[in-house]
This record gives structure tokens, C-alpha cells and sequence, in this order.
């Protein structure tokens, strides 16, 4: 059985000094993936013991401090991407794919729109070129998509649909876009397994939202429709607090 945990660390020093390295001991996952990781060099890992038999990948942002992805494995990895061949978007650390000997996975992190207009255009933008660039890949494997979607899809992964419909995150287009996407045979694994379950990934820092469970699922793993035979479980570990997201766990054997 392989293990993929996927966690959007808000600052990878911070989930540090919040003892994921621990977390990752205890769990030993096969294949770790990063968001948000607010650092620009290898050496922040390279440097921990931990990962000292593990294979790395980055894609980090120009900005310092700043977005970023990092996907971590034990396995190494065949071929990899980290490119939309737009700069916009190559500029801000959002995707790393990795390939390996039976599947690809996919890390990535979309942009936020809750900055303003201009964000949110970026936002709506990225969406599209995301789906293309995936599309476009014609890959020959089945894939696992992880990170940060900043999209709750359904009214049951927001805990006030009808107070938040207006907000970036929740927005109507935003969430067509989710559903067409999961047209294209993509499953979202979270509710493939757990139909009507009510549980976020992300609760903001203002007003004890997680104690008051006022939260967002705006974290995922999708996979091709191929792939979804071979997963056991998926889970949303509540029990940490190394950054505003939750992690998520996902179990398979390919």
C-alpha cells in the first residue's frame, strides 16, 4: 500500500517549528506534496534528515515568500513538469508533475482570488490554462492530482453556502468550472468515498473557526477514473494545526 499525503503548509518554516517532520515519522508516506511553501531553495529540505533518502521537487515563485510547490518521494521520479509556458503563471511556483513507473502526480496550487479583482481574473484564468495544459498532456498513465484547489465545490464543502455564495472560493463560475472539470472523468476521491460526509481542509485563523468547525474543503485529490480502482481511502487528518489546512492522506496500491 502506498501513502500520499498532501498539506498546504502556509509556510514551511512555520509547519517546521509545528512538528510536521514528526507527523511525517509517524506516517511515513510514500509521497509527500507541498503548497504554499514560502521558500525559494532545496537546501530547507535537503538539510533535514528526514529527507535524506527521498527524491525532490520544486517549482518555486520568483516572489520571495511566496507560493511555491515541492512533491517528495521515495520513489525516484522518471520524467517531471513544472511549466504552463506561461509566464504569469511559471513566475509563482504553481504546479510540479512528477513521473513515475505506474502513475503520474500532479502538485498543484491554484491562485486565490480573494485579493481583489485583479486576482480573481488570474484566478478565472488559471482554471482554463490548468485544464488545457492537463488535457494537452495525453498522458499515458493514470494520474493523481493533489494540492490546493481554492475551490469548495458543493454547498456541503462550505459551512455557510448561502452567507459565502458572493465569495471568491465559492463563486458560481468557480464552481462550474469544478463540475465540468470533474466531467473530463475525473473523480474527486474525497467524495467518491464519502458520499455525504461533512468535513473542511481549511479553516481560517479569524474567530476560532476550526473549534467552531466553520470551514472550507479546498483541498483535493482527483484522479482519472482509471486510477480510482486502485485507491483504498482517503482521509482529512483534523488532529494538527501546522498551518490553516488540514492534511490529506491518500491510500492506493497501483
Amino acid at each position: 500500500m502506498k501513502k500520499c499525503i498532501n498539506l498546504n503548509v502556509n509556510g514551511y518554516r512555520s509547519a517546521i517549528k509545528k512538528g510536521l517532520i514528526d507527523f511525517l515519522k509517524k506516517e511515513d508516506p510514500d509521497f509527500i506534496t507541498f503548497q504554499e511553501v514560502k521558500i525559494n531553495d532545496d537546501l530547507f529540505f535537503t538539510n533535514e534528515e528526514y529527507f535524506k533518502n527521498f527524491f525532490i521537487l520544486s517549482n518555486y515563485a520568483q516572489k520571495k515568500g511566496y507560493s511555491g510547490v515541492v512533491t517528495i518521494s521515495k520513489e525516484k521520479p522518471i520524467t517531471h513538469k513544472t511549466k504552463f509556458n506561461i509566464p504569469l503563471f511559471d513566475e509563482e511556483g504553481r504546479v510540479v508533475l512528477t513521473e513515475y513507473s505506474k502513475f503520474f502526480l500532479i502538485n498543484v496550487y491554484f491562485p486565490s482570488g480573494t485579493m481583489g479583482e485583479t486576482r480573481q481574473n488570474i484566478k478565472d484564468k488559471f482554471l482554463w490554462i490548468f485544464q488545457d495544459w492537463l488535457l494537452g498532456l495525453s498522458l499515458t498513465k493514470p494520474y493523481l492530482i493533489v494540492g490546493d484547489f481554492n475551490i469548495a465545490h458543493q454547498e456541503i464543502d462550505i459551512h455557510n453556502p448561502k452567507g459565502l455564495s458572493k465569495t471568491s472560493g465559492f463563486l458560481p463560475h468557480e464552481r462550474q468550472w469544478f463540475s465540468q472539470f470533474l466531467d473530463q472523468k475525473h473523480v474527486d476521491l474525497f467524495r467518491f468515498f464519502y458520499n455525504d460526509k461533512v468535513q473542511f481542509s481549511w479553516y481560517s485563523y479569524r474567530a476560532n473557526s476550526k473549534n467552531k468547525n466553520k470551514g472550507w474543503r479546498i483541498d483535493y485529490a482527483i484522479c482519472n477514473q482509471f486510477f480510482c480502482n486502485f485507491v483504498s481511502d482517503i482521509k482529512i487528518i483534523d488532529d494538527y494545526n501546522f498551518s490553516d489546512h488540514q492534511p490529506l492522506i491518500c491510500y492506493f496500491n497501483l
